[in-house]
């Protein structure tokens, strides 16, 4: 397992990962020439991809630097009702930021930082626990949005989230949290996340409660990840969270999110 999780975070953007055991590798989500030349493409198995291309949009990978950067923070800035500077973090520093793109124009993103890099956001409020158990396989996924005028189907955010989730564990992430507005819980846990023991606390930036929740790269576990990990090709050890979480039963209220 050590060497799969080492071949695993070196791989680039570039490297196809493929399946002893099935037709399906991971493989970038969009074709053709990226553009901005600060951005990557992102590696996602085959069904993933297809799903990506008939929505008519391209995901691609970008951090601070990129030009692209700007647009990514307004679209934040747009879909929040928050200025530019509300909607920055001193995380994106070292963050993946993932855009969706429509015709070219970004209608949509998240962003994500990896434990291991430095603090997460509102790191201060996690359990250090959690933090200390699971720090070299998690990740955080922040601002997640999209423009009003895109977010009607969910499309958008589905790519993102999806995408995300698989360009991740190609870097070794086995976990992802994310804090969100307490009135958006059951939406979470309808995607799998579940809440994290003493994870509740008050937005420092808006000063709304909000509640840490977290969801494991799991085969065994329901969530809107499942079909990626089951594409994976390498084994996923499961996590056990046992003290780390509340008690929860997503059961049949799953949100399939395809």
């Amino acid at each position: 397992m050590q060497r799969a999780l080492e071949r695993l975070t070196s791989m680039t953007p570039e490297t196809p990962i493929h399946r002893d055991d099935r037709s399906c590798s991971f493989r970038p989500a969009t074709r053709g020439t990226v553009g901005q030349p600060e951005e990557r493409e992102v590696l996602v198995p085959h069904f993933l991809r297809e799903e990506i291309t008939s929505s008519a949009l391209a995901v691609t990978r970008l951090n601070h630097t990129s030009s692209s950067f700007k647009e990514v923070l307004e679209v934040a800035a747009a879909a929040y009702g928050r200025t530019v500077e509300e909607v920055s973090y001193s995380v994106d520093a070292y963050a993946e930021v993932y855009a969706a793109r429509s015709n070219g124009i970004v209608v949509g993103t998240i962003s994500v930082v990896r434990a291991v890099l430095g603090p997460i956001v509102f790191e201060e409020h996690y359990p250090f626990g959690l933090l200390n158990a699971l720090r070299p396989i998690l990740c955080c996924a922040y601002r997640l949005c999209v423009l009003p005028s895109f977010s009607g189907d969910g499309k958008v955010s589905r790519a993102l989230m999806k995408a995300s989730w698989a360009d991740e564990m190609v870097r070794g992430v086995r976990a992802a949290v994310v804090h969100v507005n307490e009135r958006m819980v059951p939406y979470y846990e309808k995607l799998g996340f579940v809440k994290v023991r003493r994870g509740r606390f008050r937005n420092p930036r808006y000063g709304t409660i909000s509640h840490i929740m977290i969801c494991p790269a799991s085969t065994r576990h329901k969530s809107a990840f499942h079909r990626i990990c089951l594409e994976f090709p390498y084994q996923l050890d499961e996590l056990n969270l046992d003290g780390l979480v509340e008690p929860f039963s997503n059961g049949s209220k799953l949100e399939e999110v395809s």
